[in-house]
């Protein structure tokens, strides 16, 4: 089945189902008068400044980064309403659902955190850890987009415990769509788990591995690019430095500024770091973000998919010397490579 039959399909499907979609959403137009009279509640976090509720977002990071660790870490202190890395997280019930560790592993890992809190697992009574290990279909999205029995039990789950904040580990695991098909990751996101979101005023934030060229980009995507566009907030978790030193970015976010604390691992935990993160991709030695042409010239081969062609690149860098100079610092750092006339990222 190619692209063109599936979006066929989709659109049908969209359609058959106007009517009903519809049928609840209020189409009164208002002005933006009439607007500025409704009383607007301040904004709510379920971590302040990093994950907003009432919205899904997503936590990236390569195999090995610590992303599982990361969101377990903000399950517990969520449940308690502590201070994480400096920010305060709200006062929540929360959940971490799992079809990658064992319950003991999920014991291990939270006894690690609670001591990293100077207390002990039995006493986070709000923070639910459950692992899906072994079920042969824990999806919530089945094929034709249906809300499978998965999906039935999460929403009772949230509304029984009144959870706010739930982390979704990994995101393949819970959805049987196309990543490549840009509607079905946007009605996946947004009927799914935004549905879920604004339903039980939450934050739901899907676990994802970025793309060899997501990786390389240091952007921390995946797959379609409609991921990006239908979360709220997206922090990726890039792997351990040569110290040991994970660098946590808040790479979009519609409500906050962008922002990035560097982590550790200490005896199970991943605390704050006093040392800076060294980006492995400086294999030049060099310590210091891109900057100028070179920063212009790979944001650009990033924004057309790692690849550019000379036509391309003169486009973007007009001045001979300038586009020598740009090239010349990306290949030194090992982030391009140039064959049959067009630049290309490197893979790691």
């Amino acid at each position: 089945m190619n692209d063109y039959v599936s979006f066929a399909e989709y659109e049908s499907l969209e359609f058959s189902s106007f009517e009903q979609t519809t049928s609840h959403a209020d189409t009164t137009l208002k002005s933006a008068a009439e607007l500025s009279t409704i009383e607007v509640p301040e904004r709510q976090w379920a971590w302040q400044d990093w994950l907003p509720l009432g919205t899904a977002s997503l936590l990236g990071g390569p195999p090995g980064a610590g992303k599982s660790l990361l969101a377990q870490t903000i399950c517990m202190a969520a449940s308690k309403g502590l201070v994480l890395y400096g920010a305060d997280t709200r006062l929540m019930s929360t959940l971490y659902l799992t079809c990658e560790d064992d319950e003991g592993e999920l014991i291990r890992r939270g006894q690690a955190i609670a001591a990293g809190f100077g207390s002990t697992l039995s006493t986070f009574h709000d923070c639910y850890l459950q692992s899906l290990v072994g079920l042969e279909d824990p999806a919530i999205c089945g094929a034709g987009f249906r809300k499978t029995q998965s999906y039935k039990t999460l929403d009772e789950w949230m509304t029984e415990c009144k959870l706010q904040l739930v982390f979704l580990d990994v995101i393949p695991d819970f959805w049987h769509g196309n990543e490549i098909i840009r509607q079905e990751v946007n009605r996946f996101v947004k009927g799914f788990l935004g549905s879920l979101a604004v339903k039980h005023n939450a934050c739901i934030i899907g676990l994802h591995h970025p793309s060899v060229q997501g990786q390389t980009s240091g952007k921390g995507t995946s797959g379609s690019t409609a991921w990006e566009g239908s979360v709220r907030s997206r922090l990726y978790l890039k792997g351990a430095d040569e110290n040991g030193v994970r660098q946590l970015s808040l790479k979009k976010s519609n409500y906050s500024a962008p922002t990035g604390i560097d982590l550790k691992w200490d005896q199970g935990a991943l605390r704050l770091s006093e040392q800076r993160y060294i980006d492995p991709l400086l294999k030049d030695g060099g310590r210091q973000p891109l900057k100028g042409v070179a920063k212009r010239l790979h944001e650009a081969i990033c924004d057309r998919d790692g690849e550019m062609t000379h036509a391309e690149v003169k486009a973007v860098l007009p001045r001979s010397d300038q586009r020598r100079d740009a090239i010349k610092a990306l290949k030194k750092r090992g982030l391009v490579s140039e064959s049959d006339g067009m630049l290309m990222l490197t893979e790691l």
